[in-house]
């Protein structure tokens, strides 16, 4: 896939543009709009930035405990 802007490229990943816009901010890929170009490095960059989102949220456990008590 050659560059596209960031809509063309949300409308392929079936995301909203707006969330796009947010992960690519996270990213630390600069775009100011939908109808920027995004470079295939860029999505390369983006991929690799979800991907290790992803590794450590994976790691990332927790647990909750509900305690009850005898009273009625």
């Amino acid at each position: 896939m050659a560059d596209v802007t960031v809509a063309q490229f949300a409308e392929v990943l079936k995301v909203p543009v707006d969330r796009l816009l947010l992960q690519l901010d996270q990213a630390g890929i600069k775009v100011d709009s939908a109808e920027d170009m995004i470079s295939e490095d860029a999505k390369h960059e983006l991929l690799t930035h979800l991907r290790r989102s992803l590794a450590i949220g994976q790691h990332m456990r927790f647990s909750v405990s509900i305690r009850f008590t005898g009273r009625s």
